[in-house]
């Protein structure tokens, strides 16, 4: 029988079994395998110090073997960054990718990709920061014409 698990990542209270957890080498397989210690909450729980909101997405990804993220998902960046702790040497096309309606808020003109207008436009550090760059570029190139 499959031992369930207790998680509080951030505050936010999962559950899901030992198998789930071990899907993907990284954090919490370490954990469940014993060869990561862990830190239990008063309740008894494996606490995990990430965003608990986001963590329901990373765990139906456990569980099902691809992100189905809802198109009002914005925090993408809070996404990959728990996705970078927990599983390090995950590839980066692998994460998930913010729709393009996220990149394009007007998609009949390439107008609002800058952060300064309201667009996604990703950190520096982000997996996604040359696509930015180079919508970025293409808006520069339209705004020309």
């Amino acid at each position: 029988m499959e031992r369930v698990v207790q998680l509080n990542v951030g505050g936010v209270h999962y559950d899901s079994t030992v198998a789930t957890l071990c899907t993907k080498e990284g954090v919490l397989k370490d954990i469940m395998n014993g060869k990561a210690s862990c830190i239990w909450d008063g309740e008894g729980r494996v606490f995990i110090d990430s965003d608990g909101l986001v963590f329901g997405h990373i765990l139906n990804y456990l569980r099902h073997g691809y992100f189905s993220i809802p198109p009002t998902f914005t925090d993408y960046p809070s996404l990959h960054q728990s996705m970078a702790y927990l599983f390090p040497a995950l590839p980066l096309y692998e994460y998930p990718r913010p729709p393009l309606s996220h990149s394009i808020q007007s998609p009949d003109r390439l107008n609002n990709l800058s952060s300064h207008r309201g667009g996604y436009l990703p950190a520096p550090h982000s997996p996604y920061a040359k696509v930015g760059l180079q919508l970025q570029h293409v808006e520069d190139l339209i705004n020309k014409m």
